[in-house]
């Protein structure tokens, strides 16, 4: 508050006032053990004197996870929103459960936070044993009926629950397989799994799924908006990436009947959704009203990046919906994201899939509302539940989770290391590199070992030092910056004027990809330089 007084309107009825009387006589301690607050200001009040910072200390209360990467770059930017992900990630990974907020009346497990940040928390924590226990709490809390709650474990009662919040029983345990290679959770968690695609595929009607409850959240203004994002489309788009994701669970599983089925249910969806909702501008819903008038609603980033995502668009279509995306973000809204945070993850991604990697990083690096930058502006260090700065009372809680999944859009593009096969065995290494940064490092220890990537541009020339654990291979690609560019590894001239001079010492081949040369390699460490001149060897 103006007056230095701490403003508690935010966390609503949380009881957040410890009060200790002092004995007397000596250094006394207090450390509540049953309780946590989350805060980032405390109020003393009759110190005798001015107390200094030195003369308080706060304990940060965090589950034992172990880091395991890490991120840096030339963007500020993107440094800053990088750390107050990973603090958000920290504050709400805590008693076996992944809370949304760790400070108000409120700390529940809700699933759409969970999955919505999970990839995020994969790439900077061992999660693997943490997850495996969350998912367990939402098998438990499964019903007869195959219908599971928004929050778990259930301490409210809100069953069943919006499908893009459920869809999280489906896509952690998937996370876990593609992270750390763990079958197990994928065997021990099927059945409910698919108890739980049944319950929504019998609310379905004809391919479409309807039901929901909270849609497209937060979009800026708002706390939801059928307008923005008809919540049929987003609930339909999880059904069928739930199907698709279910069929690739049975093939690892050896269950062929069952890859078969979801596989045909995946396509089945696709052709509704695209009959349903695909129209000469872009992705809608049609609403009649009582009176006849027809009204249609859609169109937004998240309506369009999210088939696009999928591959869900019919081929000769591609390019008007990519056109349609790209207008919204940069000409309509000047480079900002609107979205929820379901186009929060998935519109960036687009972005970069289609080419427009400066638009992404724009977008996301915005300093003016919306954005995860107008939040560091604001001082924020944490991230917000909401994109715009509340401090009153409501749904405004300063350290929210659910819009962290851009720290993982920062690691797989950025950094440009991602996973080809289950466990790290086989490593995609492919940055991508905004006019915005000139230098970019991120690691991660997985399974197999730590794998690393820094890469660096001056005057032409493309620099990246890449590290591969063992018992893996890895495919690099560097961007073609010309088509006399020369590739060297260390001392070594191995590709020249479109043509591979040699392998060996860990590269085992080299090829053109058009926009990029792939070069395979074997575990080790490796020193790439790249310029536009061809070199004699």
């Amino acid at each position: 508050n103006p007056d230095g007084s701490i403003n508690v309107e935010n966390i609503r009825g949380a009881e957040a006032t410890d009060t200790y009387v002092l004995r007397g006589g000596g250094v006394e301690v207090l450390e509540p053990r049953f309780t946590y607050h989350g805060f980032r200001y405390a109020e003393i009040t009759g110190y005798p004197g001015v107390p200094s910072i030195d003369d308080v200390e706060a304990v940060i209360v965090h589950s034992d996870l172990e880091p395991v990467g890490s991120l840096s770059c030339s963007d500020r930017m993107v440094n800053d929103i990088h750390r107050i992900t990973w603090w958000s990630l920290r504050a709400n990974i805590l008693n076996g459960v992944v809370t949304d907020c760790p400070q108000r009346d409120e700390r529940m497990g809700w699933l759409g936070d969970a999955w919505l940040s999970s990839d995020s928390a994969a790439y900077n924590f061992n999660m693997v044993k943490y997850y495996e226990k969350f998912i367990r709490d939402m098998v438990d809390s499964q019903k007869d009926d195959g219908s599971i709650p928004d929050v778990v474990p259930p301490y409210w009662n809100l069953y069943p629950a919006d499908p893009a919040w459920g869809t999280a029983l489906i896509y952690i345990p998937w996370l876990l397989y593609v992270h750390y290679g763990d079958v197990d959770i994928l065997a021990e968690a099927y059945d409910a799994m698919k108890k739980w695609w049944n319950f929504l595929w019998s609310k379905a009607k004809d391919g479409l799924l309807y039901f929901s409850k909270y849609g497209e959240w937060v979009p800026p203004g708002r706390i939801h908006s059928i307008e923005y994002c008809p919540p049929e489309i987003l609930s339909t788009w999880i059904l069928h990436r739930d199907a698709l994701t279910l069929a690739q669970i049975a093939r690892v599983l050896g269950k062929g009947e069952d890859e078969g089925y979801f596989k045909g249910k995946a396509e089945e969806i696709r052709e509704a959704f695209n009959r349903a909702f695909l129209t000469e501008r872009g992705y809608y819903s049609r609403y009649t009203a009582p009176d006849g008038s027809v009204k249609v609603l859609g169109g937004s980033q998240t309506c369009n990046a999210l088939p696009l995502y999928l591959d869900m668009v019919p081929g000769n279509r591609v390019n008007d919906i990519v056109k349609a995306l790209v207008n919204n973000v940069e000409v309509e809204w000047n480079r900002h994201l609107v979205v929820g945070i379901f186009g929060a993850k998935y519109v960036p991604e687009v972005l970069v899939k289609h080419g427009y990697v400066d638009l992404a990083y724009k977008a996301i690096t915005q300093e003016t509302y919306p954005s995860w930058g107008f939040m560091v502006k604001e001082g924020a260090t944490t991230l917000w539940e909401r994109w715009e700065l509340i401090t009153g009372g409501g749904m405004n809680s300063l350290n929210h989770h659910m819009l962290g999944s851009v720290d993982a859009w920062f690691y797989r593009n950025l950094g440009g290391i991602i996973p080809l096969e289950p466990g790290f065995s086989r490593i995609m290494i492919k940055p991508i590199m905004p006019s915005g940064i000139r230098h970019c490092s991120a690691s991660l220890y997985t399974v197999r070992g730590l794998v690393s990537v820094e890469w660096s541009r001056s005057d032409g020339e493309l620099t990246m030092v890449v590290t591969i654990p063992v018992n893996t291979t890895a495919e690099v690609h560097i961007p073609k910056i010309s088509e006399s560019m020369a590739i060297r590894e260390g001392d070594r001239v191995i590709w020249s004027q479109g043509k591979v001079l040699t392998t060996g010492a860990g590269v085992l081949s080299i090829r053109d990809a058009g926009n990029s040369i792939i070069i395979e390699i074997g575990s080790g460490k490796y020193i790439f330089t790249a310029n536009g001149v061809k070199v004699n060897s």
